[in-house]
């Protein structure tokens, strides 16, 4: 009987195709700069794109990348479009209800990027100053916040069960939630410190306007998605990632990519 019923909860079918076409398909992110992004719009670069030529040769297999929006993440694993999912995706209790994740490779940090002009003054003595804003949550006491939130992303969850009076707008993308924040239709723009940071790297000039609040109270963990049930794929993806970690590999990326 217990075999019986581990048959019908996992499987080896994934692990076994992608061995046989020595090929594997994988979902990235549209644009997630440094962890995956192209030079010159033609060659692409970042932490995880060294993430994903290290796997191809562990599993000796050659890779198809099929650049994804947010929002269709788990429906490409779920419909088998995508074998695997490797672009800052964060493991959540909900999301974990439909596909599974590997160990984590990286911990980052939750961030807004906010206007400035977004933030009331606050009187000091004879002079005014923004009121301090130092965690998410700070933000409940601006009235008539709007956050700029990626759409299916885990801040989305975040919001709904904990800051029900925040309003949210929804952004397809990265590149369309920065616009909309240049533009006005929301105080500040929800993501993770890493493309935060990098983006204010990249863009010194919008320090004038803007303030990036880190938010260490609330950490994400990127993982490698994979197919729920897929057991013999999980531990080699798991076996994978503990070799690299182990190698220093995930370090060396950091120094290239991440710690500016």
């Amino acid at each position: 009987m217990f075999l019986y019923i581990c048959q019908n909860i996992f499987s080896i079918e994934k692990y076994t195709e992608i061995k046989k076409k020595k090929n594997i398909t994988i979902g990235i992110s549209t644009g997630y700069k440094p962890l995956l992004f192209k030079n010159n719009d033609t060659q692409y670069d970042g932490f995880e794109f060294r993430l994903i030529e290290a796997l191809e040769k562990y599993l000796e297999v050659d890779s198809k990348l099929v650049p994804l929006p947010l929002s269709q993440y788990i429906t490409s694993i779920k419909n088998g479009s995508v074998d695997i999912l490797i672009g800052g995706f964060s493991r959540s209790l909900s999301r974990s209800k439909d596909i599974w994740f590997s160990k984590p490779y990286l911990a980052i940090n939750s961030g807004i990027l906010i206007n400035k002009n977004s933030i009331p003054l606050m009187q000091s003595g004879d002079d005014f100053e923004n009121r301090n804003v130092h965690f998410i949550k700070d933000l409940v006491a601006i009235n008539n916040f709007t956050a700029i939130i990626k759409q299916g992303s885990s801040y989305e969850e975040l919001f709904r069960e904990n800051y029900q009076n925040i309003k949210i707008y929804f952004a397809e993308n990265n590149e369309e939630a920065l616009k909309s924040l240049i533009k006005g239709e929301g105080d500040g723009f929800v993501h993770d410190d890493l493309y935060l940071n990098n983006y204010l790297y990249e863009n010194p000039e919008m320090n004038h306007r803007y303030v990036l609040v880190t938010d260490k109270t609330h950490k994400e963990y990127i993982c490698i998605g994979i197919p729920f049930g897929e057991i013999i794929l999980k531990n080699q993806i798991d076996t994978f990632l503990d070799i690299i970690i182990a190698k220093g590999k995930i370090d060396e990326w950091n120094e290239i990519y991440i710690n500016h």
